[in-house]
């Protein structure tokens, strides 16, 4: 039985095989390259964590809306604050209404030259 397909039609299957080979074999690397990526975004992820979590100093990550995302441990003992009233509240709400109304007496700067 002869077949119905013209003459140059194996060469053209046999590149389209060679072109799905190609294209998996790509497909294979890519999905190497984002799961090591996603490793390095994850390791980069847990560094700046913990560099947030211990610094020695306040940091508090806040919303365009003034609201806390999160605050590092310093933070929280700073402001008195348990981990589960951090998200959500109100950053202005523990700042007063005027400048110096936080500022104690006695930490007032002196004058330069006084002493």
């Amino acid at each position: 039985m002869k077949t119905l397909l013209p003459q140059d039609e194996p060469q053209r299957l046999e590149a389209l095989r060679r072109k799905i080979a190609e294209l998996e074999q790509s497909q294979r690397m890519m999905g190497e390259q984002l799961r090591q990526a996603n490793k390095a975004r994850a390791q980069s992820e847990e560094r700046f964590r913990d560099l947030f979590d211990e610094a020695p100093i306040a940091y508090v990550h806040e919303g365009l809306d003034s609201r806390f995302i999160q605050a590092n441990r310093t933070a929280m003992r700073i402001l008195g604050l348990r981990p589960a009233e951090v998200n959500g509240m109100f950053g202005k709400s523990l700042v007063p209404d005027t400048p110096d109304a936080s500022i104690p007496s006695d930490a007032a700067p002196t004058p330069a030259g006084s002493s």
